[in-house]
C-alpha cells in the first residue's frame, strides 16, 4: 500500500531503499539526509551505471532479499513508476511508498543542498542572456544588474574561474565557466563592467543576423505584439492556427502557442510573419530601444576587452535540426566568418540556438568539426567531465538569483550531476 512519502521515510528511517538512482533518487536521498533521516541503498530495475552514490550501495532489484522487511520508496516520474510499482508487486512487496513528479518539484525548491557531496566532475558552465532591469520578462531571460554582480562577486570568492575555450583536462577544483547566449547590447553596457570589475572573463554568443540593427530577436517581437498592447483582436491567426486573446489566460498560452510555431518557421517566413502580425497589432514602441542586440562597435570592444571571448551562435538563430544540411552549415559558417570580420580573430567557439537535443542533430556537431570550431555548448543540466563529447557541452541557466540562491542552485548541481 502506498502513503505520504514523507511519514513513510520516517516511519521507516534506516530501513528504506531508494527505487530509482536518478535525478528523483538523488532528491529523495538529499532531502532525507538533511532531515535527518537515513536509508539503506539505492535500487535499480535492471543495470546499473554506477556502484555507489552518496556513499550508498547500488543494487539491482533482483539482488535485494523480499522477506528483510526492508522499506521502498520509488523515486521516478509518473509513467516509470507505474512500471516499477508492478515490478515490486510481482515480488510481493507491498512495504512502499511513490516520490514523484509533484513530490521532487517541491523538494527542489525546499533544499539546501549544503552538504559536501563528492564529484569527479570540476566543470559548471553556467549561461546567462541578458543584464538588464526589465518590467517584463516573460521567459526569464533577464538577470538585473544588482543581482548581476552579487552573482559575480560570489563566483569570483569561491571558485576558480575558467574560460570556455580553456582545456579542462587538467583541472583538479570545482571550476565555474560564464557564457551569455545572443549578443544583447546590454551585455556591453551592464556586463562587461561588473565582469572587469571582478576580473571574471565569459564567453559571448552572438547571433550575427540582427548586429547593428534596431530588431528585436524574433520571440522578443512576438512578446511585443502579443502580450505588451493594452488591446488585441480576440483571435489572430499565426501561421496556420487561430489562436484566442480574449482574456489574459488565453494570451499567454496564445503567446507560448505562437513561439512553438514560430520555431519550427524557416527563418523567411518568420521574418514576413512577424511583419505581417505587426501590420495587424500596430504596437506603439517597436522595436524597444533596450532589445536590440550590439553593433559592430559594441561587439568589437567586447572582443577587446581581455575578459570576453566572443563564439559564434548562427545568422538567423534558428532550431539547426530543422534545417538542411546546406541551410545548417550557411547558418555556422556565415555568423562565424561575419564575427571574425568584425573583430579580427579567430572564431572557435559555438553555442547551439536553443540548445536542446531536439535543436541540433549528430551531422550539425560534425558541420562544426568542419568548420574548425573545436566547442559547443547546449541546453542541458550537468557537469562537464572528461571524455564527454567537446560538442555537446551541458550548461545550466542562471536566473534572476541573489547570491544565496546561485549558491544552493550551484550545490545542487554538484550534488545531483557530480
Amino acid at each position: 500500500m502506498t502513503q505520504d512519502w514523507r511519514e513513510f521515510c520516517e516511519k521507516n528511517n534506516g530501513k528504506i531503499n531508494i527505487y530509482g538512482a536518478g535525478i528523483y533518487g538523488k532528491e529523495l536521498a538529499i532531502w532525507l539526509k538533511e532531515h535527518g533521516l537515513d536509508f539503506c541503498n539505492f535500487i535499480v530495475t535492471k543495470e546499473k551505471d554506477k556502484s555507489e552514490i552518496f556513499g550508498k550501495l547500488v543494487k539491482t532489484i533482483a539482488e535485494i532479499d523480499e522477506k528483510s522487511g526492508s522499506a521502498f520508496v520509488i523515486a521516478a516520474n509518473s509513467k516509470n513508476a507505474i512500471q516499477m510499482t508492478a515490478e515490486l508487486e510481482k515480488r510481493g512487496i507491498n512495504n512502499y511508498s511513490i516520490f514523484s513528479d509533484g513530490d521532487v518539484e517541491k523538494v527542489k525548491s525546499e533544499s539546501r543542498y549544503s552538504g559536501l557531496y563528492i564529484s569527479d566532475s570540476f566543470v559548471n558552465v553556467l549561461f546567462y542572456h541578458r543584464v538588464i532591469n526589465l518590467s517584463t520578462d516573460p521567459q526569464q531571460l533577464a538577470v538585473s544588474v544588482e543581482n548581476f554582480e552579487e552573482q559575480v562577486r560570489y563566483i569570483k570568492e569561491n571558485y576558480n574561474v575558467v574560460r570556455f575555450e580553456d582545456d579542462w583536462t587538467c583541472l583538479k577544483d570545482k571550476s565555474i565557466v560564464l557564457t551569455f547566449d545572443d549578443g544583447y547590447a546590454d551585455n556591453y553596457w551592464n556586463a562587461l563592467p561588473i565582469l572587469e570589475k571582478y576580473e571574471v572573463p565569459a564567453t559571448i554568443f552572438v547571433s550575427s543576423g540582427n548586429l547593428g540593427t534596431a530588431n528585436e530577436m524574433w520571440w522578443d517581437a512576438l512578446e511585443s505584439l502579443l502580450l505588451l498592447p493594452s488591446q488585441l483582436p480576440e483571435k489572430i491567426v499565426v501561421g496556420t492556427e487561430e489562436l484566442a486573446f480574449d482574456s489574459e489566460d488565453n494570451r499567454y498560452k496564445s503567446y507560448l502557442c505562437a513561439h512553438r510555431i514560430m520555431k519550427a518557421m524557416s527563418s523567411e517566413n518568420r521574418e514576413k510573419e512577424i511583419r505581417r502580425l505587426a501590420r495587424i497589432i500596430k504596437p506603439n514602441d517597436f522595436p524597444r530601444a533596450d532589445f536590440r542586440l550590439v553593433d559592430q562597435e559594441e561587439l568589437r570592444k567586447l572582443a577587446e576587452s581581455k575578459y570576453i571571448t566572443i563564439g559564434a551562435h548562427t545568422v538567423t538563430h534558428s532550431s539547426l535540426a530543422c534545417e538542411s544540411e546546406e541551410k545548417q552549415r550557411w547558418e555556422i559558417r556565415e555568423s562565424k566568418k561575419r564575427l571574425e570580420d568584425i573583430i579580427g580573430k579567430e572564431i572557435t567557439v559555438f553555442s547551439y540556438p536553443f540548445g536542446t537535443k531536439a535543436d541540433y542533430t549528430d551531422n550539425t556537431c560534425e558541420i562544426l568539426k568542419e568548420e574548425k570550431i573545436k566547442k559547443a555548448g547546449i541546453v542541458k543540466q550537468g557537469l562537464w567531465r572528461e571524455g564527454i563529447n567537446e560538442y555537446q557541452i551541458p550548461r545550466n541557466i542562471v536566473r534572476n538569483w541573489n547570491a544565496e540562491e546561485l549558491d544552493r542552485q550551484i550545490n545542487r548541481t554538484w550534488a545531483i550531476w557530480g
